[in-house]
């Protein structure tokens, strides 16, 4: 599975946050990675010293529907690096099957 490095020339080295108005929680939740209550699903981007990041091509689609999102496409990388999920240790995106599948609401 391949992924997309995308570019932020404002922000670097953070974890940056974007807020997907369209698509509300049933009910608040509170943040494991931030410690915010989210009340619409909430995209965390961890941007490296040079304002990057590599994401998904799913989740590239949902971030350009945001307004006011400040990323811009740079590449494709063939063999993104593996992803750590708070589980401690990496792990292939690849290799993950979805318990539940995601319904998108129209």
């Amino acid at each position: 599975m391949s992924g997309l490095r995308l570019h932020n020339p404002a922000a670097s080295s953070v974890t940056y946050t974007l807020v997907d108005g369209s698509r509300p929680y049933q009910q608040p939740i509170e943040c494991w990675r931030c410690g915010r209550t989210h009340e619409f699903k909430t995209y965390h981007l961890d941007l490296d010293a040079t304002g990057h990041v590599i994401v998904s091509a799913e989740i590239w689609d949902r971030l350009q529907r945001i307004p006011g999102n400040p990323f811009t496409l740079e590449s494709e990388v063939k063999k993104p690096p593996k992803q750590h999920l708070a589980l401690g240790k990496a792990i292939d995106l690849a290799e993950l099957k979805p318990v539940l599948p995601h319904q998108e609401k129209n």
